[in-house]
């Protein structure tokens, strides 16, 4: 009797808990476009005028397709204030109707940021194209078709395997700055290497497509290890 008061109060922390540290972590991790994005959208709004505002941190050419930095910027911003918070069981138990309007959010957010991304590299990069701009596409299209999936299946109300998308697209998601993360690291490590400028070339060319199959290496074992054992615990103790 004592054992199964245990797992029912175990079964119920496990279905209700915030999630701080994942909440947190992607927080962070999203804050790092996020924040920078914030001012640069203040600052092309300003300097739309007569005199543009000069500034290291803007790029010229922002000012001449604005259009294109504010709709990947919007989409950016709304992604860090939605995405995080739909990973709280908590939030999502307490609070269904802003899951679902927040979930909404962050799944059009998602797609407007893979979709705006290829038109950002047109504006910015116009003249890379090859490998790295395969990646690009290949990315796109792996993040936006992540979310739709996740959204199938919550429409479906499969809500396990809603769930599970909704981890990959994240995962998929995290792609850029955990590029930037791994690329600072190899320099930092390897930078007075010679055989860096390989690895430095590799990743300017077929990064994307690493870093996102290592993000899902990384997902799928969170998923199968945290999301579907906690689930099947509650399922059977609940």
């Amino acid at each position: 009797m004592t054992q199964d008061i245990r797992l029912s109060n175990k079964a119920q922390k496990v279905t209700s808990s915030f999630n701080w540290p994942t909440v947190s972590i992607l927080l962070i991790i999203f804050a790092i476009p996020a924040i920078p994005a914030v001012f640069i959208l203040i600052f092309v709004a300003l300097g739309l005028g007569e005199t543009p505002i000069q500034s290291e941190f803007i790029n010229p050419v922002y000012y001449q397709k604005p259009v294109v930095i504010f709709t990947h910027g919007i989409f950016g911003i709304l992604f860090f204030v939605s995405a995080p918070f739909q990973f709280s069981t908590y939030l999502r138990q307490r609070y269904k109707q802003w899951h679902r309007m927040a979930g909404c959010i962050t799944i059009i957010s998602g797609i407007g940021i893979a979709l705006s991304g290829i038109a950002m590299h047109h504006m910015l990069t116009p003249d890379v194209k090859g490998a790295r701009y395969l990646s690009l596409l290949a990315f796109s299209a792996i993040m936006s078709l992540s979310f739709i999936v996740g959204f199938y299946y919550a429409w479906r109300k499969s809500f396990t395997n809603h769930q599970c998308w909704m981890y990959r697209a994240i995962a998929i998601s995290a792609t850029p700055i955990s590029l930037l993360v791994i690329e600072i690291s190899l320099n930092l490590l390897f930078g007075q290497l010679m055989a860096y400028e390989l690895i430095h070339q590799f990743l300017f060319d077929y990064g994307r497509v690493f870093v996102v199959v290592l993000n899902l290496v990384f997902i799928e074992c969170f998923i199968s290890k945290t999301l579907l054992s906690s689930q099947n615990f509650a399922a059977r103790y609940g």
